[in-house]
């Protein structure tokens, strides 16, 4: 895909660690990052201009640990206003703005649009005639709580089965029900919230295959990228007991694109991607999916915003594919620009991992590797260089981006370490990592010392 645009122009990305940042860079000379933390690898050369705060005087003042936080404080706030003068704010998805910011353009999607997609009940109303789902009901969590029989019902319709709150996200608020007890725990927990939320019962479908796509909404179509096979709840990789995300990573293989599969997803994506565009929604949106052993699939979720893959795609970036990031500040900025080619292709290999803390309790960071590119030299981790373009990697490199630094306090389950490769690191046929991606992962993990 070929886009004419104007690449002078002033964008900067905010994030509380600059990776999460990364990809623009790629189109936009001009791109600079304004974090929280500072690069931690030895040689940033490559990397776009970055401007952070210190971290030790602004982390203690933040009422959660997320961009909308870091808005609020004075810090960050005199950093913008002395460093970015003239440009144009991205962040990864709608986050309040201070009035005090108001000189600023923000670019982000719309949170109103993206909230009624992002709820589950909502989203499967809006598409249930368009879309195949795991069979499901709906209900509201008072009704479940006071229907006792209501467990047996469950179970008897299909024995093993998820209980999901409307609203929350990244695997909260998502239960997989074996038993009574699974059940009695899941409604106390549910039932903390509203009064009036409502919960998605459905089946569960036994060792399902997860997949996904990224779609970009702009003015003129959608446009769809590769098929991404999703690695959830890996028991190296994260902690399937605790609550919160379990997204622990994606590989795009060379093998699974313009299959019949891949065809099937993108054929779902893009309606819903039309649902997007008739409501006024721009930019990029992720898509997943179940493929069940029998070869039925289902749509689980949509979600309205850059994407954990976006990265993956962006650093794989090659001129015959879809630019997603480019396209997404393109559109949600009105810029102008002009695609004068729509050729694609989807011959790059790559994978990322997510390293989540599996400690069950808070724990804090007493050391963690530096960024830059690893290999397994004697079957030992082994740090090489500083550099972090995944286009440079030779065989059996990888490249690290450390997300904590020393004294920060990891909540359960919190992201430690993002690990990226330049190949596949799924068999295929296992739909297992590769033994060497399982040693490097386990490696990683190993190296980073928290109390």
């Amino acid at each position: 895909m070929k886009v004419v645009f104007d690449n002078s122009l002033k964008i900067a990305g905010l994030a509380l660690v600059p990776w999460n940042r990364l990809g623009p860079e790629n189109w936009l000379p001009n791109y600079k990052i304004a974090s929280l933390y500072d690069w931690d690898s030895a040689d940033s050369q490559g990397l776009p201009g970055l401007f952070n705060v210190d971290s030790g005087k602004v982390t203690s003042k933040l009422d959660k640990f997320n961009t909308t936080s870091l808005l609020k404080t004075k810090e960050f706030e005199d950093l913008l206003k002395t460093k970015l003068t003239g440009y144009d704010l991205l962040t990864y998805k709608p986050v309040h703005v201070p009035d005090s910011l108001s000189s600023f353009r923000f670019l982000m999607s719309s949170s109103h649009i993206a909230k009624a997609y992002e709820n589950k009940v909502q989203f499967r109303d809006k598409l249930k005639s368009e879309l195949t789902f795991p069979e499901f009901e709906i209900s509201n969590i008072s009704d479940l709580k006071l229907v006792k029989a209501s467990y047996s019902y469950f179970k008897d319709k299909w024995g093993k089965f998820i209980l999901q709150d409307e609203k929350m996200s990244g695997s909260k608020g998502s239960f997989v029900i074996v038993s009574s007890s699974d059940y009695n725990k899941a409604i106390t927990a549910l039932a903390q919230q509203e009064t009036d939320r409502q919960v998605v019962i459905s089946e569960f479908i036994e060792d399902a295959v997860e997949f996904s796509v990224q779609g970009c909404v702009t003015n003129n179509k959608v446009f769809l990228g590769p098929l991404q096979r999703q690695i959830i709840k890996h028991d190296v990789l994260c902690n399937p007991s605790l609550s919160g995300d379990k997204f622990c990573g994606a590989t795009i293989l060379k093998s699974d694109q313009n299959t019949n599969l891949h065809k099937e997803t993108q054929k779902s994506a893009e309606i819903i991607g039309q649902h997007l565009q008739n409501d006024g929604y721009k930019g990029v949106f992720g898509v997943d999916f179940l493929l069940s052993q029998s070869g039925n699939l289902y749509t689980l979720e949509v979600n309205p915003r850059l994407t954990g893959l976006t990265p993956l795609l962006s650093a794989l970036y090659r001129e015959g594919h879809v630019p997603f990031y480019l396209l997404h500040i393109l559109e949600l900025g009105g810029y102008n620009y002009q695609i004068t080619d729509e050729t694609v292709n989807f011959e790059s290999e790559g994978g990322i991992l997510v390293l989540h803390s599996i400690k069950p309790g808070a724990t804090k960071v007493e050391n963690s590797l530096k960024s830059g590119t690893y290999s397994l030299v004697d079957k030992q981790l082994k740090w090489l260089n500083g550099q972090v373009k995944l286009k440079n990697l030779s065989n059996n490199e990888f490249i690290v981006q450390n997300f904590v630094t020393k004294g920060l306090t990891i909540k359960p389950g919190g992201r430690l370490t993002v690990i990226y490769f330049n190949r596949g690191i799924i068999d295929k046929n296992t739909n297992k990592l590769y033994n060497y991606v399982l040693k490097v992962a386990q490696d990683v993990q190993d190296n980073i010392e928290v109390v």
